[in-house]
């Protein structure tokens, strides 16, 4: 949700105006968050990819599921685009799902 995948507002401040009022902002949904804000990570890690391009790939390896981003700056464009690329492991798929669903 607006950057908090992608891990912008994991460690750092919450964003300001509107967007910072939001609730998944707060410590506590953040916090909720932490297994597959994890997962993410070390997945890009495996990948060599960034929080949000993994988010991205498992999305739209989804089925039924057309990921929709959102960017601010053409360099968000082609780094989500990039997404399109990644091969997502079956393993990867197993330990994104696992941590969505809390288990």
């Amino acid at each position: 949700e607006q950057g908090l995948l992608a891990g912008r507002y994991v460690e750092g401040p919450r964003p300001t105006g509107r967007r910072g009022e939001q609730p998944w902002f707060e410590a506590a949904s953040v916090e909720r968050a932490r297994p597959v804000l994890d997962a993410l990570a070390s997945v890009a890690g495996d990948l060599g990819a960034t929080r949000a391009q993994v988010a991205l790939a498992y999305l739209a390896a989804l089925p039924g599921v057309v990921p929709v981003a959102g960017v601010t700056s053409a360099a968000q464009a082609r780094e989500n685009a990039e997404a399109a690329r990644l091969v997502l492991r079956p393993e990867h798929v197993e330990r994104l799902t696992r941590a969505s669903r809390g288990a």
